[in-house]
């Protein structure tokens, strides 16, 4: 059988949680003209009031942080953490989700030193081998998806932490939906 792909770009169907419209264009690049519409300049002023308001939350409450980052290393929550330490001057516990699967010399470093760099409190939570390879096995049979718990637990943990910690606010670096919640 033929493996279905984007009209528009190379994505195929195996992408978790893809989809695609009459036209055969999938929801990543559905998603990106979405966003050519978004009126940024309005939606940076939502996002400072929303920001404001977690701000004075967390400090209302004695909290030392306003937030919690969702941190993988790569680029996008790299991206995510600089710009919310830097640029919008959060306070942030950043969580990383290891899954227990190697990763490069550079993707090590990043997780290990760029919340360093950056000088955030960072937690990173490790999977042993034996339930890793046990929930991978499990996401293949449910959704042909080895790596379900690492969908999970990057979605799961840092709620969770949010709740143990009382911090009024979680980001991440890329948006669930155009995973279409990985299938789950």
């Amino acid at each position: 059988t033929r493996v279905r792909q984007c009209s528009r770009c190379i994505m195929n169907e195996h992408w978790a949680g893809i989809t695609f419209n009459e036209q055969g264009i999938c929801s990543l690049c559905q998603a990106y003209e979405d966003e050519q519409k978004i009126d940024w300049a309005a939606r940076k002023k939502e996002l400072d009031h929303i920001l404001s308001t977690y701000k004075s939350l967390a400090k209302s409450t004695g909290n030392k942080y306003d937030c919690i980052v969702g941190f993988s290393g790569g680029k996008d929550s790299s991206w995510t953490l600089a710009i919310a330490v830097k640029e919008l001057k959060l306070s942030v516990l950043c969580f990383t989700y290891d899954h227990g699967f190697p990763l490069s010399s550079e993707g090590e470093w990043n997780i290990n030193e760029f919340p360093k760099v950056l000088g955030v409190d960072h937690l990173r939570f490790t999977l042993g081998n034996n339930l890793r390879n046990a929930m991978s096995k499990k996401g293949c049979e449910l959704i042909g998806d080895f790596c379900l718990p690492c969908h999970l637990g990057i979605g799961a943990m840092p709620a969770h932490i949010t709740k143990m910690f009382n911090i009024p606010l979680a980001l991440w670096g890329e948006p669930p939906a155009l995973y279409g919640g990985a299938g789950i």
